[in-house]
């Protein structure tokens, strides 16, 4: 198992599960330093002055290369590389996790409803509201 920072449609309990994913702990946590955008997928870029928003939880190197091979490669079209993070917890807390980054995602339109399935788990967390009115801003 390994310590994973999901941040886009991967937070949705619901997709992870179509992917036979089910997550028994997760926590809220935050990456400083990244920008979540979404053209046309979730993915994040170095900002310094950001912090993206998201959940830490634990997955097994088998249902990552799935999820990463079979549904973000063949049903959204990217293709994300781990790269090693620092993810804060929201009671302090510091880990290392995987996070995974696509570096050559091409823009394109943005699927209002690829963004809801962002946008309505990150209110449900808790994320603050001025994070999830920006991922609903990707939506127009």
């Amino acid at each position: 198992m390994v310590s994973v920072f999901f941040y886009g449609s991967y937070i949705n309990a619901g997709v992870l599960e179509q992917s036979g994913i089910h997550l028994d702990n997760c926590e809220v946590a935050t990456l400083a330093g990244y920008e979540l955008i979404i053209a046309p997928r979730a993915n994040l870029r170095p900002a310094a002055e950001h912090i993206a928003w998201g959940i830490l939880t634990r997955v097994s190197h088998g249902d990552l290369e799935r999820l990463y091979r079979d549904h973000a490669h063949r049903v959204l079209g990217q293709v994300y590389q781990p790269f090693p993070v620092i993810a804060q917890l929201r009671h302090g807390d510091i880990r290392p996790a995987l996070c995974y980054i696509s570096l050559d995602m091409r823009p394109g339109p943005v699927d209002p409803d690829y963004v809801a399935r962002i946008a309505t788990p990150a209110a449900q967390l808790g994320f603050p509201k001025s994070y999830v009115d920006r991922i609903w801003a990707f939506a127009t």
